[in-house]
């Protein structure tokens, strides 16, 4: 760690049962299956061992185990080809083809733990799934009766963007959205930090939204719009639901007179 710079804060437990274990390139991913703060069911994330050792060592681990993690979030955008999108959709004889339905790619983000440990536990001695974090919002909307915001969080363990035409040097963020407490907003270009649990939504993304949203709307204009109305893929989005946020902010002189 760079003790000479400030740094945003970024940290997150999670504990639960492994369901799945895989190679990507040097590193290991697994999955981790939990149940969010309020949550009916068990919910899933995604966790990366950068190539696949945890202080030296390789890590122990296998679908079954118990563990609890402990790392940061970070935020991976990534394109999906056509074919991945109808295996999560689960179609197997898709009849749009040529025209361009071949190119068909739509772009992805996808959220998960970046571990730095893992533990393994007792089945019986699960925690709440928890998270810190600390960031600049780069956008804020209504949701559900409060706010969300999408934070760019500048962190310790951000990607460094190597300076160019004498510029300084930059980091890459990771971006994380955060559920806002009931009655609370906060406004695009504040600085804020937020406690609270990880949560996990489940959704379905209709082919024709994900065509549009990627720029592919002249395919739509020749495609069986009745055909493609059936067909949605499962998506699922993490989220830190906060219980408590501090915005870094003053008061305006305007509200303060009339206070």
């Amino acid at each position: 760690m760079d003790t000479k710079r400030h740094f945003d804060i970024n940290r997150c437990i999670v504990s639960g049962q492994v369901v799945r274990v895989w190679d990507w390139g040097e590193d290991v991913l697994f999955r981790v299956a939990f149940v969010p703060e309020g949550a009916p069911t068990p919910r899933q994330v995604t966790a990366r061992v950068p190539a696949g050792f945890v202080d030296g060592k390789l890590i122990d681990l296998a679908p079954g185990d118990f563990v609890r993690v402990r790392g940061f979030l970070e935020n991976v955008e990534f394109q999906e080809t056509l074919r991945d999108y109808l295996r999560f959709a689960r179609v197997s004889d898709f009849k749009e083809t040529g025209d361009g339905w071949d190119a068909v790619t739509f772009r992805r983000s996808h959220t998960r733990i970046s571990v730095l440990e893992v533990e393994k536990i007792d089945g019986e001695n699960i925690s709440p799934a928890s998270a810190l974090l600390q960031g600049v919002v780069t956008r804020s909307w209504p949701l559900k009766g409060r706010s969300a915001a999408r934070l760019a969080v500048y962190d310790e363990h951000t990607d460094v963007i190597e300076p160019a035409n004498g510029k300084p040097e930059r980091r890459r963020p990771h971006y994380v959205t955060v559920l806002i407490p009931p009655g609370r907003t906060v406004q695009r270009g504040e600085r804020i930090r937020a406690s609270g649990s990880i949560s996990v939504r489940l959704y379905r993304e209709p082919i024709e939204r994900a065509l549009l949203r990627n720029g592919y709307a002249d395919l739509l204009q020749t495609a069986d719009r009745d055909y493609l109305e059936g067909i949605s893929a499962l998506r699922s989005s993490l989220s830190v639901n906060a219980n408590a946020v501090s915005v870094f902010a003053r008061l305006k002189r305007a509200n303060l007179a009339a206070a």
